[in-house]
């Protein structure tokens, strides 16, 4: 049985956060759920930046961590930061505007059946 080592297990990690926020994203249609799951995908990727960020240098025999993967994190999380600001303050506004949670709720009628948009609907 082989063991895993640390990097091993961020990076299986990271790659799991970002299949289950990209498998939340396309299957939860409200807003607040899919502005979690992107920031879960997000989280993902950061980890996966850091975890994928060690290098083994050849010159020496120890190991060397790379600092540029670090900073485009922490780039990324205050960027996340804002980003996740900003939808939640648009996703309040169309709530308060049209009191509507997602984008699904135009496409249902009266009876709760999904309507099928055509061209008449359009024009």
């Amino acid at each position: 049985m082989t063991t895993l080592d640390g990097p091993t297990i961020f990076k299986v990690t990271s790659i799991l956060m970002i299949v289950l926020g990209l498998f939340g994203f396309f299957i939860r249609p409200h807003f607040i759920q899919t502005i979690i799951n992107i920031n879960i995908m997000a989280q993902g990727i950061f980890l996966f930046f850091i975890a994928t960020s060690k290098s083994t240098s050849l010159a020496v025999n120890s190991s060397v961590i790379n600092p540029t993967p670090h900073a485009m994190v922490l780039t990324g999380i205050v960027v996340a930061v804002c980003s996740t600001a900003f939808s939640l303050y648009l996703a309040r506004i169309l709530y308060e505007l049209k009191n509507k949670t997602s984008l699904a709720e135009d496409k249902i009628q009266k009876h709760g059946k999904i309507k099928n948009r055509s061209q008449e609907d359009v024009l």
